[in-house]
């Protein structure tokens, strides 16, 4: 669950290096 998220939010950084939060 908890590895997921941090997968996603990698792939959301490869998408976004803004890292608008």
């Amino acid at each position: 669950e908890l590895l997921l998220l941090e997968e996603d939010m990698k792939a959301l950084e490869e998408m976004y290096p803004q890292g608008e939060k």
